[in-house]
């Protein structure tokens, strides 16, 4: 599956999970789905953080998935 075709599936797959989380939780929970999805690196936190070409420090991307319950 070429990359135009999979990022489609990824923000479809995304709306429909946009009400399970706050606007900030929502910004990193799409950063992570994008780049486990369509990185072709090392999943980890810190390539994830790089993926997503944000401004943000990375340990506010430990700090979401710190906080939320996984369950």
């Amino acid at each position: 599956m070429d990359r135009p075709v999979a990022l489609t599936h990824v923000i479809g797959f995304l709306a429909g999970l946009r009400e399970c989380f706050t606007a900030p939780g929502f910004f990193y929970f799409q950063q992570f789905v994008q780049a486990f999805w369509l990185g072709a690196e090392r999943r980890t936190v810190t390539q994830v953080c790089r993926f997503a070409a944000s401004s943000k420090h990375f340990s506010n991307f430990h700090r979401f998935l710190k906080t939320y319950q996984w369950v």
